[in-house]
């Protein structure tokens, strides 16, 4: 069975809504309920991983601001913690203070080199 976006899976009472998120491979899929979003490996609760063979960095940003667009929703990744809202920060974060909320169960020293890959995905959003 294929889904596809926007599809809608009625399970147990629960309304799933599937929603393509592309970017870390082709074929990636997050899934929207009322108040969360599952998002697999489209965001994950420690960094971010495109795949090397089928990802994409345009896709995967457009897939972020595709979730960003569902509004307040509880972020459920695949991996790690279930992460706060980004949006506490604020429109002008840095990298840094976007480091230092995302990354804080990760050892410092690999802070910098985060820092760097936020800092790219800030500059292209900010365009």
């Amino acid at each position: 069975m294929t889904l596809t976006d926007r599809e809608v899976i009625d399970a147990a009472g629960l309304k799933i809504t599937v929603l393509a998120t592309p970017g870390h491979t082709a074929d990636s899929l997050s899934f929207v309920l009322d108040d969360a979003v599952l998002t697999a490996d489209s965001v994950r609760g420690r960094g971010t991983v495109i795949d090397k063979e089928d990802g994409s960095l345009a896709d995967y940003l457009e897939s972020l601001r595709r979730l960003r667009g569902l509004g307040q929703r509880t972020v459920l990744p695949g991996h790690g913690p279930d992460l706060a809202d980004l949006e506490d920060l604020g429109d002008d974060a840095t990298a840094r203070q976007i480091v230092e909320y995302v990354y804080v169960d990760v050892d410092e020293k690999l802070w910098d080199a985060a820092e760097w890959s936020v800092q790219v995905q800030l500059d292209y959003l900010r365009r």
